[in-house]
């Protein structure tokens, strides 16, 4: 009898960042805390308050107004499905590595140009990390 080991894959869902979005709410606090406790006139203080508020309010509703993908890597392939909405695209030579606390996922498009995707702990539980490592290991089989 003849068995066959399972297709793996990995089905990465990407989302904003909660704790992306708290850290830049909590430096901009401290920005504005700085800005009022240094020697600056209050002429320029305000106007520079102002500034940096304006500036994490953009960022942070940009943050939140991202297209939420998906990437489905199979264990073998030289390719990644990147799947956003209805459409989807098809990216070659995946890499994956782990910098501290962070899941980084680079590959090329039809361009040719290189497309990082950069997973933070609060978007990934341990299996789908797991399951990455497994997938990102195996090596790559020529069909």
């Amino acid at each position: 009898m003849i068995l066959s080991k399972p297709l793996l894959h990995c089905r990465l869902d990407w989302q904003p960042s909660f704790l992306l979005q708290i850290i830049l709410f909590v430096l901009m606090l401290l920005a504005i805390l700085s800005m009022v406790i240094s020697a600056l006139p209050w002429y320029f203080t305000i106007p520079l308050c102002l500034l940096i508020i304006y500036a994490s309010a953009i960022k942070i509703k940009k943050l939140r107004q991202m297209p939420r993908y998906s990437l489905v890597w199979r264990a073998g392939h030289n390719s990644i499905a990147l799947n956003f909405g209805p459409l989807s695209e098809s990216l070659i030579e995946p890499r994956c590595h782990q910098q501290g606390p962070l899941w980084i996922i680079s590959a090329l498009d039809a361009d040719n140009k290189k497309r990082d995707f950069i997973f933070l702990p609060d978007t990934l539980n341990k299996k789908q990390r797991r399951l990455l490592r497994l997938v990102a290991a195996t090596p790559i089989t020529l069909d």
